[in-house]
Parts: structure tokens; sequence; C-alpha cells
């Protein structure tokens, strides 16, 4: 059996020692789920990096009888969800988000990464980046800079097309009848009783979702499967790659890109989605192209530049420079500058910055001696 498979086997990802589950026992495969083994190690999972909050702590220091708690809670039938709050997030964008219980959180947990994440993502294409493991920035990162030179040693010029493609309001246009129908078709009834009954308890209405939790990250990389095998098999897109909800594809210096952007807008359009005009364009090689914050250009021989967006460099000093001044009223020590700077010259480094990361430094040690407008 390869993983990700439906339950005709041992889900992956189990607690060392679980029972492997038999391929016709769906009561039994439930059980598992709802196991005290699965529900602690989400649970353990859960805290990782949120530990300092009071709800990840009270349910820590009770985790036993919590665990216990819901576990029979799941078995019984009387399980319920708790409420839900809405959060506003300010960066990098203004989004409205939802935030589950911890209690919720632990069994949507050990439910999303056993059953519905390995067969959400069975059918992806290998261009599909966003959120999965093995995957990521980096690695979509490595894939467009290699694309673009693959498109480079086809048609010899860097004056290729590239076409960037966003969707607009991606989240909040999402269908919830599509949604459901995607994971009705990809997983078992019980799993997908469970996955109905918490998105209809955290969002009403028939359209829209908001970021918050796993189940609501897995169902947005996969919404655009469907688009992302048009893509690939029906419209042959050789160089093509989706991080999300943003997607570029390569075409011929001679190719009508107009044409590609009204197929993509029309499947696109079955699913209630529609193209950003603003953010959707057509770009050549050797201008540029913008992706997960680094800037890419093919030069006439080949070779692609990777550069980190100015934009991104801008408000990087920003956030630098408004560190540094809450430094010098000795609310945070210099170490917490250092480990920012740090960070920002390591994400710098993926790319050709060797000037801008000296730079970089320069203005860091300007920041030091307390120059407010460097």
């Amino acid at each position: 059996m390869t993983e990700g498979s439906p339950p005709d086997g041992n889900p992956p990802g189990l607690p060392a020692g679980q029972t492997p589950v038999a391929a016709h026992d769906a009561a039994a495969y439930r059980d598992l789920l709802t196991s005290f083994g699965v529900l602690y190690s989400s649970a353990r999972k859960c805290w990782r990096g949120v530990g300092w909050k009071y709800s990840a702590q009270t349910y820590r220091l009770n985790i036993i009888e919590r665990t216990v708690g819901l576990m029979n809670d799941l078995r019984n039938g009387t399980y319920r969800e708790g409420p839900v709050r809405d959060v506003h997030i300010t960066y990098p964008k203004k989004r409205l988000a939802r935030s589950i219980t911890f209690r919720d959180r632990s069994y949507q947990r050990g439910l999303n990464d056993l059953a519905l994440y390995p067969r959400m993502t069975k059918s992806f294409i290998w261009a599909n980046f966003a959120c999965q493991k093995g995957k990521g920035t980096e690695a979509a990162l490595l894939y467009l800079k290699r694309m673009l030179h693959n498109a480079w040693l086809r048609w010899r010029t860097n004056r290729f097309q590239i076409l960037s493609g966003d969707i607009k309001g991606y989240y909040d246009s999402m269908l919830h009848d599509v949604a459901e129908d995607m994971f009705r078709s990809r997983t078992d009834e019980w799993t997908f009783s469970q996955v109905k009954r918490t998105l209809r308890h955290q969002y009403k209405g028939d359209k829209g979702y908001n970021p918050g939790s796993q189940m609501v990250q897995i169902a947005g990389i996969s919404y655009l499967d469907p688009f992302d095998h048009f893509m690939k098999e029906q419209l042959h897109r050789r160089f093509y790659l989706r991080y999300m909800d943003d997607w570029h594809s390569c075409g011929a210096p001679d190719e009508d890109m107009g044409v590609l952007r009204s197929q993509a807008a029309d499947k696109l359009g079955e699913v209630g989605l529609s193209l950003h005009p603003l953010k959707t364009k057509v770009r050549l090689a050797k201008d540029g192209v913008v992706f997960l914050g680094f800037l890419f250009r093919v030069t006439e021989t080949g070779k692609v530049l990777m550069f980190r967006d100015p934009k991104r460099v801008k408000e990087v000093k920003r956030r630098l420079r408004r560190l540094a001044r809450v430094v010098r009223r000795g609310v945070a020590g210099w170490s917490d500058f250092d480990n920012s700077l740090e960070c920002v010259l390591a994400c710098m480094g993926k790319g050709n910055s060797n000037r801008l990361m000296r730079n970089m430094k320069d203005f860091a040690d300007q920041q030091r001696k307390g120059g407010d407008n460097a």
C-alpha cells in the first residue's frame, strides 16, 4: 500500500506500538483515530510553539484526564465542538482568521494527519508546493529556478513569456459545496462526516473559509487540484507550478498568452473563482517575475538570477528600525535584534544577494549606533 491511500491498512504516522487496522474493518479504523494514543500524540504536537498560551498550559497540566474525556466523548457520540473566535491578522496583509479551542485542535490534528492529509494529497501533481511534507517555500523557489532555466534551454532566449496568475480572494471565494464534494470523493464515509460537521460548525453560509485551522489549510491546497491537472494534462503546460493561489506558466516568445489566461479563467470560474485583474500579468523572463518574496530574472546566457523583492527589503528595514527603537527604550535586548538580523540574512542568502547582505549589515550597524534615519 502506498502512503496516502484509503483505509485498506494502517494509516501513516501512528504512535509507536499502535496496532494496524484490518482492511475491511471500518469500526476498528474509527476506533483507532479516536484512540488515546492518537489523541495524546496529537495534543503533544499541537502545543509545540504555543506552550506559552494559557489554553495550551492548562490542557497540558491535565492532559491524561482531558485526553480520556475527549476519547470517551468521541466514542459515545457526545463530542461537541467548542466556540470559534475570530482573530484579526495584520501582517503580511489584513485578513480575518478563525481560532478554535485547544481540545478541538487536538482531535482535528489526528484526523488531519492520519486520515485527511494522506488521502487528499495522493492525487497532487509534483508542481503543487504549498503546505506539504517534503515541499514548501524552498522547494518551490528551487523548482521555479530550474523551470526558468529549462524554458531557456528550450527556446534559447530570455524573451519567453511568463503568465503569473493570482486568484482574487481565494479563501473567501471557495464554495462550500465544491469543497465538501471534494472531501466526499476522496475519503471514507465516517471521515467525511467528521470533516463536514467541523467545517459547517466553524463556517456558516455557502461560500468562504477563513484561515486558522489545519483542515481549512488542507482544503486550500486541494481546492485547485483539478485546475492543476487541467493545466498539465489537458493544456499540456510543460512549465507550470503553483503555490496555494499563486501560479506561473511559461510560454514561447510568440505564443498568445491571452488565450491561456482565458482558458484558466474559464476553468477557475467553474468552482467560483476568478483571476485578480491587477496581479495576473504576462511578463518577459528578462524583466523578471516575483514569487514568494523573490525576484527571478533570466539573463541572455540562460542564467537565472534570484534577488530579494525590493518591497520586502523595505519592509524588513522598517521592522528592524522599529525593533532598534524598542531596544534603545530597554524593552528588548540587542540579542533580539541580532536574532532578527540573522533570520533576515539567512533568507536573503537563498538568492544572489551578497551586495544586499552587506548593505543590510551596514544598515544594522547604523541602527546600533542610534541612526534612526539610516
